[in-house]
């Protein structure tokens, strides 16, 4: 920058000096005067610029190790285990990018590899990645889906998959392992022009999910993740089991002359770290290069170079749903596409652990892992139909991969099969964005069951939190078929036997006057087939032991569901918008909702029907409870239920295991009846209209909480409601079948019903089926569980009529006498 003529006197903030005036005076600068200086201004200019250098190179730091990502990050307050950024962090792909500048890049030196490609280019392709598939092989093969094998692959990934074929020369230098004497042949992708940028990928990987968003970073000669199993305090080294090249003439001729200089012991990796260490750009590894090792490690506190921090718990479920790119590296376990000796498998699997502070043994590592190589021999079998296996080729790959729990002795192929097949081999696909309205007993187990099986999914609760409305809903007993089953795979067996109280299965059936016409003793139970017996649980601890079991930010609260927009009408994806303003775009909406589902005018026109009947919900507090003037109705009532019928009327009664005793009671009456607001004069209502009944009774409505009074009218659906499948949308739970409470049915079926879709969704999503394929699945599934909610529907509108009919309770009796009698039917529900 220029200088002021050395004539002029310097500027200066002291009140000791003044420039002179035109007349030789000194005069004071006022601070216009001062800014106006040229002086000044140059100075201000040059701070500015400066300024501006500082900040562009505290961005150029933060673009260089993309810090939002970046794996040493410090800790957030509060954070969870095992919890990273969200993907917003990561660049959103624009509806505009021409993504023909792109391509993810392959190479094949052999057979094998050749076959390895094609995974990864089937994955590419299934998962609808939107850049182009570019495949690197020896000029030696030659594409025809009539010649040997090698041709015919070739053939399959450019009919089958739309990858562009290059032949070229097989990069080789020194010898030993070809694995990585060939491994140069990588760094031809910057050699590419025809492409702005290339992804060169390892083919000894899963791709878990597509990757297109690298396409999109800062500009920079090459991106790749930190080698973070290296550790060590000097220079980070780079991994080029990934990389993001940029090609041009310049740097391929960089990397060309660094191969032809290269030292024994140096490959690809060696050279890129020479050539980009200091100028790469650094992806994070947790995404983008994560190993099969890692799940090896045996110390649960091991795992701090993968971590990258010191505050978070390793979580092997959490480690693989954050990562896009998983690369096989066991060593001494050879490569996935070689038959391991089971003597080696054995040695090398993950070792299960005690947790800490003792517990059950924990082989979830153990299990993951099997499955990571089972899944790639049975993926590579469907593709390349066993080409490139070594050794031999297998009928049943799974045997190569025994699992046993102590060691390892014994013949457990099946178990093992049908463990990861179900719901551990699921790790390679990609998952749809799942919406599910409503956070009862439905949603929250098709969330468990979606979450349990690798799926990810959303749930939208309209109350603003878990406690909004805990004190509502009685007990509910849960079949074992049913309900308990929807528990039990999803892990939450111990944790309802730890909560259910088998003796509030207890029951007693009374006519008005209180007389016991029928009871049920709960040492009844000890002569019941264990498949009938049937705990009752409270509701709020039901959901509460749900809510704990589901991931951590899977549940939103205070997400009303208020309109719903088709977005693409072929793939069923839709917007959703809520009513505190958030949208949502989806591509499978499931309404959990309930009786007014928001969700259900989208599949069907079916809306609630009056029963006729309404009534109130009212709760007597456990501290009432023990008032002597309530003796008679507290004993009346027992360790379970009671069920008064008669008169046209309805009073049934349960003990709570909060001690809180909640009473409904039903009548007919036209639709619209209300009760007063006031609670001390609706009470007066309640027992005018119980008028005559059992003082007993009677005793529980004068000392109920007169803040807990609720309006409980019964509606139904149609029975046997059903729809013609919309793509995208269904139903489960009450927003597909509402009945009334009379069979005891609604929340099994419910959960049943979320059970039942989350693993066809599940075995859609992790089967790689298309939508096509996955829509004619939840359609089956809807035709049957409707069906056999029709059953229930029917027994449920015959046992009120029972109930309150002129020959109640004898024919209530009568009803449920061969509803009981028929364990075969409710065991369905």
């Amino acid at each position: 920058m220029a200088q002021p003529p050395a004539r002029r006197q310097p500027i200066s903030f002291s009140s000791q000096y003044s420039p002179l005036s035109t007349d030789g005076r000194r005069q004071a600068y006022s601070l216009q005067h001062i800014l106006r200086s040229k002086r000044v201004r140059y100075a201000l200019a040059a701070g500015a610029i400066l300024g501006f250098i500082f900040v562009l190179g505290q961005t150029f730091a933060v673009l260089h190790t993309w810090s939002p990502l970046h794996d040493d990050i410090q800790p957030l307050p509060h954070r969870r285990p095992h919890h990273r950024p969200p993907d917003q962090d990561l660049p959103s792909p624009a509806d505009n990018v021409d993504w023909s500048r792109f391509a993810y890049s392959q190479y094949a030196t052999n057979s094998a590899y050749l076959c390895n490609t094609l995974m990864i280019f089937e994955a590419l392709h299934r998962m609808g990645s939107k850049a182009a598939r570019l495949l690197m092989y020896p000029s030696a093969m030659v594409p025809d889906p009539a010649g040997d094998s090698n041709s015919r692959l070739l053939a399959k990934a450019r009919d089958s998959y739309g990858v562009h074929l290059v032949p070229i020369a097989v990069q080789h230098r020194g010898g030993g392992d070809p694995t990585w004497s060939d491994s140069y042949t990588k760094l031809l992708a910057f050699n590419q022009t025809q492409y702005a940028r290339v992804l060169a990928l390892d083919s000894d990987a899963t791709l878990l999910q597509p990757m297109d968003e690298l396409f999109l970073l800062p500009p920079a000669p090459a991106a790749l993740p930190r080698a973070y199993w290296l550790g060590g305090t000097g220079p980070q080294v780079l991994t080029t089991a990934l990389l993001l090249a940029t090609p041009s003439r310049a740097e391929f001729q960089r990397v060309a002359d660094a191969i032809a200089g290269a030292k024994g012991g140096e490959f690809d990796m060696e050279i890129v770290n020479r050539l980009y260490g200091r100028d790469a750009l650094v992806l994070p590894h947790r995404r983008y290069a994560l190993l099969t090792g890692e799940f090896r490690i045996a110390d649960p506190q091991g795992h701090g170079a993968y971590l990258g921090n010191t505050y978070e718990e390793w979580d092997p479920d959490a480690a693989l749903r954050e990562a896009k790119f998983l690369h096989f590296s066991d060593w001494p376990m050879p490569k996935p596409w070689i038959n391991a000796p089971q003597a080696t498998v054995l040695d090398v699997q993950p070792k299960c652990h005690i947790g800490i502070g003792g517990g059950e043994e924990d082989c979830r590592a153990r299990e993951m892992w099997l499955g990571f190589y089972a899944d790639f021999k049975r993926r590579r079998a469907d593709i390349c139909g066993g080409l490139g296996m070594r050794r031999r080729r297998l009928k049943n790959p799974w045997r190569l991969l025994r699992f046993d729990s102590t060691d390892g002795s014994g013949d457990s192929d099946e178990s093992f099969s049908r463990m990861f097949s179900s719901s551990h081999n699921v790790y390679s696909f990609p998952h749809p964005r799942i919406a599910i309205i409503g956070g009862g007993p439905a949603g929250l187990i098709l969330l468990l069951t979606l979450h349990r099986r690798g799926v990810r999914a959303t749930l939208y609760e309209r109350e603003p939190s878990i406690d909004s409305r805990a004190h509502l809903g009685g007990m509910l007993d849960l079949g074992h078929g049913s309900g308990q089953r929807a528990l039990r795979e999803n892990g939450l067996g111990p944790a309802f036997a730890e909560h259910s109280r088998p003796e509030a299965d207890a029951f007693r059936i009374c006519d008005p006057d209180g007389n016991v016409l029928v009871s049920k003793d709960a040492e009844q139970n000890a002569d019941l087939d264990p498949l009938d017996v049937r705990p009752e649980i409270d509701r709020a601890v039901l959901r509460r032991i749900m809510i704990d079991a589901a991931p951590q930010d899977s549940i939103k609260w205070g997400y009303a569901l208020a309109s719903v927009r088709d977005l693409d009408a072929g793939t069923g994806e839709r917007e959703l918008t809520f009513a505190n303003g958030h949208t949502a775009a989806v591509d499978i909406l499931v309404g959990a909702d309930g009786a007014n589902s928001h969700v259900r005018p989208l599949v069907s026109p079916a809306t609630p029907i009056y029963h006729g009947v309404s009534g109130a919900e009212i709760t007597v507090l456990p501290s009432a409870a023990k008032k002597p003037e309530l003796a008679e109705g507290v004993a009346l009532v027992g360790a379970g239920s009671m069920y008064a019928m008669g008169r046209g009327q309805t009073f049934m009664a349960q003990l709570n295991g909060d001690g809180r005793t909640r009473i409904y009671m039903f009548f007919a009456t036209p639709e619209g009846w209300t009760m007063p607001d006031d609670g001390k004069e609706a009470q007066k209502v309640l027992l005018e209209k119980y008028q005559g009944w059992a003082p007993a009774m009677r005793s529980l409505v004068e000392h109920c909480d007169e803040g807990a009074m609720y309006m409980r009218p019964l509606y139904h659906l149609p029975i046997g409601h059903k729809w013609k499948h919309v793509d995208g949308v269904t139903l489960v739970g009450d927003a597909a079948h509402l009945m009334s409470p009379f069979a005891g049915a609604g929340v099994n079926l419910a959960m049943l019903d979320a059970l039942e879709l989350g693993i066809v969704l599940a075995d859609a999503v992790n089967g790689g089926k298309s939508v096509a394929e996955r829509e004619a699945a939840v359609a089956r599934c809807e035709e049957e569980r409707l069906e056999a909610a029709k059953e229930f529907a029917e027994i449920a509108n015959a046992n009120l009529q029972a109930s309150i009919g002129p020959d109640a309770p004898a024919s209530a009796i009568k009803a449920l006498g061969e509803f009981f009698e028929a364990p075969e039917r409710r065991r369905k529900a």
